[in-house]
């Protein structure tokens, strides 16, 4: 007889333990491994989407960009018609007031003057009554004076007689 023994062996308890272990380590190392594999599928893929999302983004951005940039030169320019329209309607307004204040100072200068040429014609006119009161009172005063320097020598001629 044979000592081969055809039937297979009956495994101990730990060896079946170690080959379950050895089962689920193996199992778990490949569904690991198919999950890493997926997960950097999943990863490129995502990148791939962040990828164009940012390029659209970027896009987007400068069309933005861009149309904000229009919208303040066309901002910078109604704003420059302003000043300049309103700048030309204060400098109208600045030579009409001071055309007015202008033609004031004329008019208070004529009148200023004409006041002045009245008070001295004035002047002048009271001056000639004034002479002419003088000279008439030097008259009347040397007309008295004469009678009386004739009265003071007709009585000094009686008076010597």
């Amino acid at each position: 007889m044979s000592t081969n023994n055809h039937q297979p062996e009956e495994k101990g308890f730990f060896e079946k333990v170690k080959d379950s272990i050895a089962s689920l380590w193996e199992s778990s190392s490949d569904t690991a491994e198919e999950t890493k594999e997926k997960a950097a599928e999943r990863m490129d893929e995502v990148k791939a989407k962040a990828k164009t999302a940012k390029t659209a983004a970027v896009r987007k951005a400068t069309e933005v960009k861009a149309a904000a940039s229009k919208k303040v030169d066309a901002t910078k320019a109604k704003a420059a018609d302003k000043t300049a329209e309103v700048s030309v309607a204060t400098k109208a307004k600045v030579a009409n007031v001071k055309a007015k204040a202008i033609k004031k100072m004329d008019h208070a200068k004529a009148e200023t003057a004409t006041a002045a040429a009245k008070a001295k014609n004035e002047m002048v006119k009271a001056g000639a009554k004034v002479k002419a009161s003088a000279t008439a009172t030097k008259q009347a005063v040397a007309a008295k004076t004469e009678k009386a320097a004739d009265v003071v020598k007709k009585k000094a001629a009686a008076a010597k007689k």
